[in-house]
């Protein structure tokens, strides 16, 4: 009987807790706390693989309804839709939007991932713009998916990738691809049937072996824009607190002081971000930037995003020579603004000076046209100034000069003088030129006088008004009526100033306008009708310039008168061209005839050579009259009428044949 076996008792303590199970796989992300953190949207596609489905049905059955569900907004648009979430707007879930949030909070509690969030720009939502920070449209480095491939890691596309502003891969140096190399199509960033690193129209591999190297100047600046980019998605999971736009304002007013001489003008030309844009960061501490006005900035300064928008930048960590140097050398065009390190030690001259001095003395020695300039520029300077000029105006005994004015004998001689003039100048020219300012002066020493020169001038002023309006009057009952265009132009005047002083006269010209139109239509068929009495008929030219219309318009108003032109016309056409025939004959027959005359075989080069200016140039007359004349030569010699000449080898038939003759030489 064989031994029983003994067991060992159970252990009666609790055992451990089991956690609780997610409801997708917990695929942990690629990349996270470096450059190359994964993307959202790579990061779907890679569970959609795990899971053995396609992205379409992990989207639309399982993430999409729970994000329906957990969040009830009116942009979770139905799945039958042709803009669906996943398709047309999924580049929108690596972004800083509410939408990125959502799928976060809800791809947490399915996979129990946490720190999904560092997949998306949604870490600096509070300093970015979502305007033209990510793609359309996907973008990848061919080389980077062969590496993942060929050293057996999974193939998933960076963050980096998704970026606007990102075109170059800063680990081979190479451009990114936006086509896939075999049937040359754009790529959604995720689709219903995508795979990583695959084409999401014909399914093929995106990666390449080798791709097309570049070390010119531009591609190092992309290069370098994507490092300095990547700095700021490496750092994302460790901060504290997502960095807001306080830190950045203080470090763009400190570059545009320094860097600018404080000229935004100047600022915005080398940045090539637009005024406007700027002035609401400054006015707008809430307002967001975009991703690429932050790397101008930062390229025009030599200072990366990471510094730029996380840490509180002073004098000493900015390279001012370098940075004014590229400010001047990209502004060259704009004048250049005062420089507060040449402003700031005239200004202290200035306000350690014993005596004092005044502020618009200062100004006009620096260059300045108004006080108000000087003042935005240095405020505390201006007011130390301002203090010592105030004590100066208090100790100093010195009385301003005193202006020079004419006496009241030469102020009355000249109003007097101007009022024997027929057309007395105006008063304020008078002043003018006595060195007053205004006329306030002569009205308070001679107001008498100046009443009457005024009076004098207002008389005549409307003299020369009823005058002119004597003279529109005149012109309204002209026959035939003018237009007030063409009365305005007669007087010198604008239609503006005639119907502003004489309104009823103006009604009267337009109410003639009718009548005008009905003078210009007879006398328009009285010019066409002496055009057709005349022989020979005028040219088309000619009779425009008569009706002052053209003839294609002529048609249309006066549709019988421009009938019988074209009749006529097409008949004199026709009789003129018939002349040029029976000229251009006559010229042929009689250079024949010369030819025949120096035994010389009439052919039709020989003929047409012999006119020295022809009247046509048409072969088939030319070879029917040179037949026509030989016909001719030989009934005048007595030959019979068949044979003889037209038997000879190279000659013309015996007859004037009805069709082209051919004529050799």
């Amino acid at each position: 009987m064989p031994d029983p076996v003994v067991y060992s008792s159970w252990e009666q303590a609790s055992p451990r807790p089991i956690p609780p199970r997610s409801y997708l796989y917990h695929v942990p992300p690629m990349g996270l706390g470096s450059a190359d953190v994964e993307s959202l949207t790579s990061y779907l596609a890679r569970l959609a693989a795990a899971h053995d489905i396609s992205p379409g049905v992990l989207l639309t059955r399982e993430i999409l309804p729970k994000v329906r569900e957990e969040f009830r907004r009116h942009n979770y648009q139905a799945v039958h839709n042709t803009e669906s979430t996943f398709l047309y707007e999924a580049h929108t879930l690596n972004g800083v939007g509410q939408r990125s949030q959502d799928w976060i909070n809800v791809l947490e509690q399915l996979t129990s991932v946490r720190g999904l969030q560092y997949l998306t720009m949604g870490t600096w939502r509070q300093l970015f713009s979502g305007a033209g920070l990510l793609r359309f449209r996907r973008a990848w480095c061919p080389l980077c998916l062969d590496d993942s491939r060929s050293s057996n890691q999974p193939v998933y596309e960076p963050l980096l990738w998704a970026l606007n502003e990102v075109s170059a891969c800063p680990t081979h140096g190479c451009l990114l691809v936006d086509r896939c190399h075999h049937c040359r199509r754009d790529q959604h960033v995720i689709s219903a049937k995508m795979k990583p690193g695959h084409c999401c129209r014909c399914r093929r591999w995106l990666g390449l072996t080798t791709a097309a190297t570049d070390t010119s100047s531009d591609i190092r600046a992309r290069v370098a824009t994507a490092e300095s980019i990547g700095e700021l998605v490496s750092i994302a999971s460790t901060l504290a607190q997502p960095p807001g736009t306080e830190v950045l304002l203080h470090n763009l007013k400190l570059c545009i002081e320094e860097l600018a001489d404080g000229s935004m003008s100047r600022f915005v030309a080398a940045t090539g971000v637009s005024f406007d844009t700027m002035a609401d960061w400054s006015r707008l501490p809430e307002r967001n930037v975009r991703l690429i006005h932050l790397c101008r900035i930062c390229t025009l300064v030599g200072i990366s995003p990471r510094l730029f928008a996380c840490n509180r930048l002073s004098l000493a960590d900015l390279d001012c020579a370098r940075g004014r140097k590229a400010v001047a050398e990209k502004t060259s065009q704009i004048k250049p603004r005062r420089s507060m390190h040449h402003l700031r030690p005239a200004l202290e001259q200035a306000a350690r000076a014993a005596d004092g001095r005044f502020l618009r003395d200062v100004a006009g020695e620096l260059g300045f046209t108004s006080l108000q300039a000087l003042r935005r520029r240095a405020p505390a300077l201006c007011d130390s100034i301002c203090a010592k000029q105030s004590r100066r105006k208090a100790t100093s005994h010195a009385e301003p000069p005193a202006r020079a004015l004419p006496s009241n004998e030469t102020i009355e001689k000249a109003l007097i003088a101007a009022l024997t003039q027929p057309i007395p100048p105006p008063l304020k020219a008078i002043a003018s030129g006595l060195g007053f300012r205004n006329v306030a002066s002569l009205y308070t020493r001679f107001p008498d006088l100046c009443k009457a020169l005024t009076d004098k001038n207002a008389l005549i002023r409307k003299a020369g008004i009823e005058r002119r309006r004597e003279e529109v009057a005149e012109a309204a009952d002209r026959t035939p009526p003018l237009s007030l265009k063409e009365v305005a132009a007669q007087l010198g005047v604008t239609e503006e100033t005639l119907m502003y002083r004489y309104p009823d006269l103006c009604d009267k010209i337009v109410a003639r306008i009718s009548e005008r139109k009905t003078r210009e239509f007879e006398r328009q068929r009285h010019e066409l009708r002496a055009a057709l009495m005349e022989n020979p008929l005028p040219s088309a030219e000619v009779t425009s310039a008569r009706t002052g219309l053209t003839l294609k318009y002529l048609g249309r108003i006066h549709p019988d008168l421009y009938r019988q032109y074209r009749e006529r016309s097409d008949e004199a056409r026709r009789l003129a061209l018939l002349n040029r025939r029976v000229a251009f004959e006559t010229e042929i027959r009689s250079a024949t005839i010369e030819l025949i005359d120096r035994g010389i075989h009439p052919s039709r080069k020989r003929v047409f050579a012999s006119i020295e200016k022809p009247s046509l140039k048409s072969t088939k007359i030319l070879d029917r009259q040179i037949a026509a004349t030989l016909f001719e030569l030989k009934l005048a010699s007595g030959a019979p009428a068949s044979g003889g000449l037209g038997t000879q080898p190279g000659s013309l038939g015996s007859e004037p044949s009805a069709g082209r003759a051919v004529v050799e030489p």
